[in-house]
């Protein structure tokens, strides 16, 4: 692999699978963000595909839920022949996950928003390093 150029990886397409929400029709003033991930990788017919489960929840002080959003955005890559320079498996594992990240952190702001509360802005995430610590447990 030549660190100089690009990984000669395409991004076909980025598809919301799955979306489910609910929260409580009162919520306290103060509530904690709580946020998990899940990622599954795959390779089918030489195209790369990335699950990425997400699990926010509103929490009060006392860890009850009062807003639970569930969302799973399914990402598909291939190798771009004429510009191969990385491994698909080794694309998925590493760079694969940070692509949909924006993708998952506006769904949240918008969902949170159309439902009558402050809208959810994530941080900064270092998505990589949560999923490999995950995989570590």
């Amino acid at each position: 692999m030549d660190k100089k150029k690009q990984p000669g990886i395409s991004f076909d397409s980025i598809i919301l699978a799955k979306e489910k929400f609910w929260r409580n029709p009162s919520l306290p003033k103060e509530l904690n963000i709580n946020l998990d991930f899940k990622v599954k990788r795959s390779i089918e017919n030489e195209k790369g595909i990335i699950e990425l489960d997400t699990f926010l929840s509103l929490q009060d002080s006392e860890k009850v839920k009062h807003v639970k959003l569930e969302l799973k955005y399914v990402g598909l890559f291939s190798i771009i022949e004429s510009e191969k320079n990385m491994e698909l498996e080794h694309f998925l594992e590493n760079n694969a996950p940070a692509l949909l990240v924006p993708y998952i952190r506006e769904q949240i702001s918008s969902i949170t928003s159309k439902a009558g509360i402050l809208p959810v802005i994530l941080p900064p995430l270092n998505i990589l390093a949560i999923i490999k610590e995950k995989e570590k447990k």
